[in-house]
């Protein structure tokens, strides 16, 4: 930013004047190169002393150069800026110019992969809202799948678990309680009898561990293992990743730095808010019987999404997408922050953040999201 004040040159001459108005703390608007460098030649000149300042006749305009009051033992002579002010229509006519100029030479988008059109189909017709939450499908890769047989894999690894709990106390406790929780919070349900001789061709039943934090002592989190394989098949194998339509990283962090006030917040438990519909549940089953050996475990089956499928990241997107859609009218602000300001579960924002990050948080109750851990960051100017 440069400034020219009338006391810049009143010591030299009481009666001087500018041959343009004072102008204070002014941003140049137009950066000329040096192939028309012929346009900043002085016409004429007017000097207010030997050293400065002074001012040339351009064909741009006046400008002004040199040491003002104050600036005597400045090293080198005071930029110059131009005095004419610019026309509001250069703006739109060097718009018009490039629009022109990259008309039909504009990359055309990406066509969608056909596993992704299939994905975006199954999320469209199987997404509904069920009493506060949305219910949604697997996104099977094909509609013939046949999984291989899966409960002995699974009774294995249940054997390893119990025998780490016998070792570990306080690591059982922790995975008990963990359990008891999904039950209770609706996330899965015990099966009965007769719903476990029902058969069927995706009957799957996954492999679950826990995984401890070095920064949270005591503290686990269940994991289920899409992953594991009977022979060349796993869970993840015949499900789709889904149409990936996440805002970048980096836009998200720009956007975050715009403000002097900035919130971020997280989704609780994003991916078991959302219910899996009845149908696909049973490639959702897992084995627990407390650590009682002495029994054959129970069959539980998993009712929302799971941490580690592949298509529970898409998914879970389409359904926050979905469920914002319907405030686009009534708050587009909010709505806006919900499409473009958030990454995976987090979200961050800035303008305006105090009213819009509550009807975020109000939007996101709507569809059974909790947004949660609010955290503001307040940044100096």
């Amino acid at each position: 930013m440069q400034s020219l004040y009338r006391r810049d040159v009143r010591s030299v001459n009481k009666d001087a004047r500018l041959p343009m108005k004072p102008y204070e703390n002014a941003v140049p608007k137009l950066l000329i190169g040096l192939d028309h460098g012929h346009l900043g030649l002085a016409l004429r000149t007017r000097h207010f002393a030997r050293e400065g300042p002074s001012a040339a006749a351009t064909a741009l305009g006046w400008v002004v150069f040199g040491p003002v009051e104050g600036r005597r033992d400045t090293p080198s002579p005071k930029p110059c800026l131009l005095a004419t002010s610019l026309d509001d229509n250069v703006e739109r006519i060097v718009k018009d110019y490039f629009e022109i100029e990259n008309f039909g030479v504009k990359a055309a988008p990406a066509a969608a992969a056909s596993d992704d059109v299939r994905s975006q189909k199954i999320l469209e017709d199987t997404t509904v809202r069920v009493g506060c939450r949305y219910q949604t499908g697997l996104l099977w890769k094909t509609d013939n799948i046949v999984l291989p047989r899966s409960y002995d894999m699974a009774y294995n690894r249940l054997v390893n678990i119990e025998n780490k709990i016998k070792r570990d106390g306080q690591f059982a406790q922790e995975y008990s309680r963990i359990i008891n929780d999904y039950v209770v919070k609706g996330y899965a349900r015990r099966l009965e009898r007769q719903e476990i001789a029902m058969g069927g061709d995706r009957i799957w039943y996954l492999l679950h561990f826990g995984v401890g934090n070095p920064n949270k002592p005591g503290k686990i989190r269940l994991v289920f293992d899409e992953a594991a394989r009977v022979g060349e098949v796993s869970l993840n194998s015949a499900l789709s990743k889904g149409p990936q339509h996440y805002k970048a990283l980096a836009s998200i962090l720009f956007h975050f730095r715009e403000g002097a006030v900035g919130v971020c917040s997280d989704l609780k438990e994003r991916f078991n808010q959302v219910l899996i519909r009845p149908e696909d549940r049973c490639a959702q089953r897992f084995l627990w019987r407390d650590g009682d050996n002495q029994r054959d475990p129970d069959v539980y089956e998993i009712c929302v999404m799971t941490f580690g499928a592949a298509c529970s990241p898409s998914a879970a997107h389409h359904v926050k997408a979905a469920n914002s859609k319907r405030f686009q009218d009534s708050d587009p602000r909010a709505v806006k922050a919900i499409v473009d300001y958030h990454y995976v579960d987090s979200f961050a924002t800035e303008r305006e953040a105090i009213e819009v990050s509550t009807r975020v948080k109000e939007i996101h109750a709507e569809g059974g999201f909790e947004l949660c851990k609010f955290a503001s960051l307040v940044r100096l100017q």
